[in-house]
């Protein structure tokens, strides 16, 4: 740490001896866009399932465009992921959201980035892609993109 401040005090004296401001100025690295990975789960699932596995090559570039990079992974759900069946409501929509969130969060640490902030958010069925209307089928084929996490990765 010390030399790198000695160098940089001698670049800041050679620079005014030499009348050269401009040499000291070094422009920040430019962050690397904010990335949004989302990954689908299967109905009723909060587990991390294989398919996980072909999204951590993005994420893993994504991190590095973006160091330090900080993650935020945000669960979401839809209402028939707390049903049992068609009647019989077996949990709360915002605490499923959050375990895939979570299970998403200790994926990611076991592959690798347990060095990294990651922060997780159960939305519950907040920013669906596929808003449903009133008595419509939950298990559409369209709603399956209302069941995943969204792993944003930004620079801290």
């Amino acid at each position: 740490m010390a030399e790198l401040w000695l160098a940089r005090l001698g670049a800041l004296c050679l620079a005014l001896f030499l009348g050269l401001p401009q040499a000291l100025a070094q422009p920040a690295p430019a962050p690397g866009p904010a990335k949004t990975v989302s990954i689908l789960f299967p109905t009723n699932k909060t587990s991390v399932g294989p398919d996980a596995d072909m999204f951590l090559p993005d994420i893993l570039a994504a991190v590095a465009a973006n160091a330090p990079a900080k993650i935020v992974v945000h669960g979401y759900a839809t209402p028939q992921d707390v049903y049992d069946g068609d009647t019989h409501r077996v949990g709360d929509v915002e605490a499923f959201s959050l375990r895939r969130a979570q299970a998403m969060a200790d994926y990611l640490r076991a592959h690798g980035l347990a060095a990294i902030p990651i922060a997780v958010e159960g939305d519950g069925a907040t920013h669906l892609l596929a808003p449903l209307s009133p008595g419509s089928d939950y298990a559409a084929p369209d709603n399956l993109q209302d069941r995943r996490v969204d792993v944003v990765i930004t620079r801290r």
